[in-house]
């Protein structure tokens, strides 16, 4: 998956705080739940942008504040990654 974690773990998976590395250059610092990002986090993608605010089973879910590295920001409610 290209993914280095470094964080606490719960049966083998990540879980509670951590932080994400991914091989592109994107990092997400935040909470885990079974090996997702579920929770309060940041994640810094590789293209500039940053979404920090509410995860859900790996997506920015819930109130949340996303950054475009080009064109200003968004400020709201994200539904499984859509704005």
């Amino acid at each position: 998956t290209g993914l280095r974690y470094c964080g606490l773990c719960r049966n083998g998976k990540f879980h509670g705080l951590g932080i994400g590395l991914w091989i592109d250059g994107s990092v997400y610092e935040g909470e885990w739940n079974e090996g997702q990002r579920h929770g309060k986090g940041k994640h810094r993608y590789s293209n500039g942008d940053v979404y920090n605010g509410k995860w859900h089973c790996d997506q920015p879910h819930g109130q949340g504040r996303y950054v475009f590295k080009t064109c200003g920001s968004y400020v709201g409610q994200v539904n499984h990654g859509c704005f």
